[in-house]
């Protein structure tokens, strides 16, 4: 983790590279973007999405808890940065990038929450697997990676009853 110190001379280092390489305007592709001081993966689909309204989707926690439960995902293969990427298909692509992106963030800030999710008032329900078999438990790679089971301090277990 950076600190705060650290962001903010990424921040004035992006700001500095944008203004004079780029004539103060974002760049349009992904890759000219990551290559800014402290832009990464995230951010940079973040700028495409929602500045550039292009076709990316930004892999945030709330897009995975939606992956990991639409394809009620368990194992550490399958909440593999990798396979959650492949998986991520799963929300096609829509005309309106910027407003579908953080739509779909917002489903899994406000609507999928990590302990009590709102499935009633999902638009993903008919495809989410985790609500067919009523199993909410979000898995992560730190649990899974230390051989974690659902009795570990840490683990979320979630028993939702409709």
């Amino acid at each position: 983790q950076k600190t705060a110190y650290e962001l903010a001379s990424c921040l004035v280092g992006s700001e500095m590279c944008i203004r004079d390489s780029f004539k103060g305007k974002l760049p349009k592709d992904i890759e000219t973007l990551k290559s800014l001081p402290g832009i990464g993966e995230y951010t940079s689909r973040s700028i495409m999405a929602i500045a550039h309204n292009q076709p990316f989707i930004p892999m945030d926690a709330n897009v995975e808890r939606i992956i990991k439960r639409v394809f009620l995902l368990k194992t550490k293969n399958e909440i593999s940065k990798e396979n959650l990427i492949k998986k991520k298909s799963f929300f096609n692509i829509s005309q309106r990038s910027s407003d579908y992106a953080q739509a779909i963030m917002e489903i899994g800030a406000m609507v999928c929450k990590p302990l009590t999710p709102l499935c009633n008032l999902c638009p993903l329900i008919q495809n989410c697997k985790a609500f067919k078999k009523k199993d909410f438990l979000i898995r992560n790679k730190l649990l899974l990676n230390t051989g974690g089971t659902d009795t570990n301090l840490g683990d979320l277990v979630i028993m939702v009853i409709f």
